[in-house]
């Protein structure tokens, strides 16, 4: 048997990347346990299936980086089909022990995947690449490195999706070599074609939109090859990669600013001593003159409280005798500072007849500094590849409250990231951005063309093949 010798280094996603067979240090899942006695080909299959299946229960549960690691996987699959195009009727039993390594790492990468034991994404993924130096594949053979843009938005359907590739089409070039992709049933033909990159326009209508969910589709590229027959006869081969394209939903979902401001107030309330008395039975008690001590009377505010002295009155609750000055009794005047509320009261003593009693509490209010805050709610109104800054006032703290559109709810009061919004500040500037993030545009994809098109016959569009 020949074996074909390819190098590959890395692919971006959600148009999910190639990947490597050989998984060291991940949990082992050996080939029988995943596929039983299945003969190669059929076990790849199932595998493929599975992984497919995996991709898009991670997509309905807006697992926008798990759907990606699963496309990897997927295409490793698909790749060790190619590679063992000649033995898919055998079982692993019957090929050689590199061979049986390569389709066990395979399994135990998949079977991970699907069960969810691998350590993390970012460690999977680079075992992925670490190994892909081992597929082997003959040095025309197409090898795609990465593809952009890494999100699909839907919106406006109306345009198109600039699917670019990165890599190396050794002959991509030359006549009736033409790279197509293949979707819902077209066939499209690149755009853009150098030996280095290849480009596709595909109609965003060829892309269905939830408004609820991720939604995945598969796309088929095709890029012809040259290969010998019998070592010695030129031939043409195709090789074929599908691709899991995971579309956005038709919004983020909602996002809410609340942005509380602090300044600095004053609390009041109003105090009542416990009843007080003044009974002047034996003698006179005279605010200033006779027994002048027994006529004042002190309340003090509750701890961390001050008196305001201007608001302090007397409540009386019983009295004998005329109210009234030079009469049996009355308040002669309030004496109260910010540490203490203080009445002064006079009563008069008759020999004969009533002498002036008071019975009474002190009423005053009494004061202390405390910090106001004030919540102030702003939505912010944003789509998919959109950037929205808010200025936050000097001293405010701020909370943001995200809605995905699957239904989970996140509140955020710092820098945030994940698959579909990011929050960042800077001084007092929050910016809120979501997906894609720093994905292929309509100038990036147009440079290209221009680029391809001032190296002809090098590079070569469509509209102009040699």
């Amino acid at each position: 048997m020949k074996r074909k010798r390819f190098s590959m280094k890395q692919a971006v996603t959600v148009l999910l990347p190639l990947v490597a067979l050989s998984m060291p240090g991940l949990a082992r899942a050996d080939w029988g346990s995943a596929v039983g006695g299945l003969a190669i080909g059929a076990g790849l299959d199932k595998l493929g299936n599975d992984i497919k299946d995996a991709i898009s229960n991670a997509a309905a549960n807006g697992q926008l980086l798990e759907a990606q690691a699963g496309g990897q996987v997927y295409i490793a699959i698909q790749q060790a089909k190619e590679t063992y195009n000649s033995e898919l009727d055998l079982t692993i039993d019957t090929v050689s022990g590199a061979e049986q390594n390569s389709l066990n790492s395979i399994a135990s990468v998949a079977t991970s995947f699907e069960n969810k034991t691998y350590q993390d994404l970012s460690s999977l993924n680079t075992q992925i690449r670490s190994s892909i130096h081992d597929i082997p594949f003959s040095k025309t053979f197409p090898q795609v490195l990465n593809y952009r843009p890494a999100f699909l938005e839907a919106n406006p359907a109306n345009g198109n999706v600039h699917l670019l590739l990165d890599g190396d089409f050794y002959d991509s070039l030359r006549n009736d070599y033409m790279p197509t992709l293949s979707i819902n049933g077209k066939s499209l033909p690149a755009t853009l074609r150098t030996s280095t990159q290849l480009g596709f326009d595909i109609p965003k209508s060829e892309f269905p939109a939830k408004p609820d969910a991720l939604t995945v589709s598969y796309a088929t590229v095709n890029i012809p090859y040259s290969t010998k027959t019998f070592w010695i006869f030129p031939s043409k081969s195709t090789s074929s990669v599908s691709l899991a394209m995971a579309t956005l939903p038709k919004a983020p979902g909602t996002v809410r600013l609340d942005i509380t401001t602090t300044s600095p107030g004053m609390a009041t309330q109003t105090k009542s001593s416990p009843e007080m008395s003044q009974e002047s039975s034996d003698d006179d008690i005279k605010c200033g003159g006779e027994h002048a001590d027994l006529a004042v009377h002190f309340s003090t505010p509750d701890t961390g409280w001050a008196v305001v002295p201007d608001s302090t009155q007397w409540q009386v609750t019983w009295d004998q005798g005329n109210q009234g000055k030079g009469q049996d009794w009355w308040l002669e005047r309030t004496c109260s500072t910010a540490t203490q509320a203080c009445v002064c009261v006079s009563t008069e003593h008759h020999g004969s007849g009533t002498s002036g009693k008071v019975h009474f509490k002190i009423v005053y209010t009494e004061e202390k500094p405390v910090v106001n805050s004030s919540t102030s709610t702003q939505d912010i109104d944003i789509g998919w590849d959109e950037m929205r800054t808010v200025t936050i006032p000097a001293g405010a703290t701020w909370q943001l409250q995200y809605n995905r559109f699957d239904g989970k709810q996140m509140q955020v009061a710092g820098i945030y990231g994940d698959a579909f919004v990011k929050v960042s500040q800077t001084a007092n500037k929050v910016t809120v951005s979501t997906a894609p993030f720093s994905d292929l545009d309509e100038s990036i994809y147009n440079s290209a063309l221009q680029a391809a098109a001032q190296k002809a016959p090098g590079a070569l569009s469509v509209n102009n093949p040699q």
